[in-house]
């Protein structure tokens, strides 16, 4: 099989478990509220991703980096993820995977500003039409917890994706599973206190736990946490960031059907509307960047060496 064909069957695969995720999170919750979830995810995914790290080269995080780490794994996988299985949680499964499949145009924006790579109509335009989507979706509900669990989604987004602009920073010096396993495990350190909080507040419902509870539970941790993880970075060794993100409205597709087939859920004229939207910002955004590093290839490589 051609390394291409591999790179998309990864992506398909990493983007059906993202996407069936927010589905399964929803049996979780019954019995586990979010922030306990999110503790146990990473403490087991850092687990997994410490044993196979110990396989490889074993990199160590230099001391000017390690900044770096700190906001990856404070800003991207604490409060990134959180927010994401917090308004998981409040709103329905197909609006809050839909929200998070934000991320690559959302990654542009903030690349703009933390980075200052520069600003072009057709980002912008990509940009906005992202956002005219979401306020299609957003503005349509009524108040309530599903729209805080919106609101919470869009913070899930820009803090995820803030951290990912911070991967840039230190991705040529370190391979991945390197930085996704130290990041995994300042988010699980800073996790443990919320868990232990929430856990006063919502204690866990064990008489509510059956074979869904348990196998949606291992499936996050497992599948949707380290599985994933290891696909997509396949896929990003085989295929460049830009066709890789060309994949994401696979995501909400797939929430959106197990939604409706698995948990009765409705999806509204809005919605439809508000998606069309955010997937034609999210192609357009990803097919803008993919250009704009093509043309720039001839000027990059003439400054390397051979």
């Amino acid at each position: 099989m051609k390394a291409k064909q591999k790179a998309y069957l990864y992506l398909i695969l990493t983007m059906v478990i993202w996407g069936s995720m927010y589905v399964f999170c929803k049996y979780v919750f019954v019995v586990m509220p979010p922030l306990v979830l999110l503790f146990l995810r990473y403490l087991i995914g850092t687990g997994v991703l410490y044993l196979l790290w110990r396989r490889g080269p074993r990199e160590k995080i230099r001391k000017e980096d390690r900044k770096y780490i700190l906001a990856i794994g404070g800003v991207g996988y604490f409060a990134g993820i959180g927010f994401q299985l917090v308004g998981t949680e409040l709103c329905s499964a197909s609006l809050a995977s839909l929200i998070n499949s934000m991320n690559p145009v959302v990654i542009v924006l903030l690349a703009m500003v933390v980075l200052r790579e520069r600003a072009t109509v057709k980002k912008l335009a990509a940009i906005g039409v992202t956002i005219v989507g979401t306020v299609v979706i957003v503005g349509q509900i009524e108040g309530g917890s599903v729209f805080w669990g919106a609101l919470i989604s869009v913070a899930s987004v820009l803090c995820w994706s803030l951290g990912s602009v911070f991967v840039r920073f230190i991705s040529d010096r370190y391979g991945t599973l390197t930085i996704t396993t130290s990041a995994m495990a300042v988010a699980t350190v800073l996790s443990l206190p919320v868990c232990i909080l929430e856990l006063t507040r919502t204690p866990l419902a064990w008489a509510e736990a059956g074979f869904m509870f348990y196998f949606s539970f291992l499936y996050i941790c497992i599948v949707s946490t380290v599985i994933s993880f290891l696909t997509w970075s396949r896929a990003l060794a085989l295929a460049d960031a830009a066709t890789c993100s060309l994949f994401y409205p696979i995501q909400p597709l797939v929430s959106a059907l197990m939604g409706i087939f698995i948990l009765k859920e409705v999806i509204t004229l809005n919605f439809l509307v508000g998606a069309a939207f955010i997937v034609a910002g999210i192609l357009f955004s990803v097919l803008v960047e993919s250009a704009g590093r093509e043309e720039a290839l001839p000027e990059k490589a003439a400054g390397q060496r051979e």
